[in-house]
């Protein structure tokens, strides 16, 4: 068998089946019948079971899930990363950079940065840089799933005050099309947000954006709905002029381990061109209070 990843799990009642104990592990349906089909995914004392089968107290199930292979093509200039173990790695993604390989890129990819199969659990525009969660097996993948926490740095046009909520729906504007819209029929989006400061000319301001949804280009397109798009991002209306790419950095992504329960906060520092936008509006000094 391919090299995988043990786990032990104690039944938890008389009478508990192989498939409920894993799901109140955290197991997906579609994980347990993939391990199902595995010579040593499930078993009992050695012996492959049924995930119907009932367990007795001092049973003990075990799981043998299969790692991924290495990847044949990896990138040649390293991604930095906030944080890494064998279930997890937490990259500060740059701007500039794709997650997922595609037909134009094949190799200079994010993706290209795993060693395995790549699981990103927040996925963020090529020209958005910051923090990104990827999942190095589906266990990991399946407990992770809309369990971060994610916040943003943004800085966008005009003078902003205070703290608030903007809710709108989003849909593409033209099928096939990446760019988004508000739209009637569109899915739900919620971000919250708060301003941190604004410039002596109160001609923009450095926001910190909290998603409680995520949906493609979210921060972006409500911005942009409010009158405020963020500066850099000529979709939606931002100007260049002092950055090439849209304002956005994801500082902060926060969730509980998906095998430790240890709960983890990371920070991606903030990369150059931004900061020296942050300088030319007179904003560094904010964003160290």
């Amino acid at each position: 068998m391919s090299p995988a990843r043990r786990f032990s799990y104690p039944a938890a009642r008389e009478g508990e089946t192989v498939e409920e104990r894993l799901l109140a592990e955290g197991y997906s349906k579609r994980l347990i019948v993939l391990l199902k089909q595995l010579p040593e995914g499930l078993t009992v004392a050695g012996e492959r079971v049924r995930s119907t089968r009932p367990l007795r107290p001092g049973e003990i199930l075990a799981v043998a899930l299969p790692l991924d292979p290495p990847r044949v093509h990896r990138l040649s200039v390293g991604v930095p990363v906030l944080y890494e173990d064998e279930d997890l790695t937490v990259y500060n993604k740059p701007a500039g950079m794709v997650c997922h390989r595609s037909g134009s890129h094949r190799y200079d990819t994010l993706e290209n940065a795993a060693e395995g199969v790549f699981r990103a659990m927040n996925r963020l525009d090529k020209d958005t840089s910051g923090a990104l969660v990827a999942a190095k097996h589906q266990l990991a993948a399946a407990k992770l799933w809309r369990n971060i926490e994610k916040s943003y740095l943004a800085v966008a046009h005009g003078r902003i005050t205070g703290s608030g909520r903007i809710d709108l729906p989003l849909g593409r504007e033209v099928p096939y099309e990446p760019k988004q819209a508000v739209l009637p029929d569109g899915l739900s989006a919620v971000t919250e947000y708060t301003a941190l400061g604004y410039s002596p000319e109160g001609d923009c301001t450095l926001l910190r954006c909290r998603l409680l949804t995520g949906r493609m280009h979210q921060i972006r397109v409500h911005c942009a709905a409010a009158g405020h798009p963020l500066l850099g991002d000529a979709l939606y209306g931002g100007d260049s002029r002092l950055i090439g790419r849209q304002a956005l950095h994801c500082e902060r992504v926060s969730f509980s381990h998906p095998i430790s329960g240890r709960r983890l906060a990371l920070s991606a520092p903030p990369p150059d061109d931004l900061r020296s936008l942050l300088e030319a509006c007179r904003l560094s000094a904010v964003l160290m209070k």
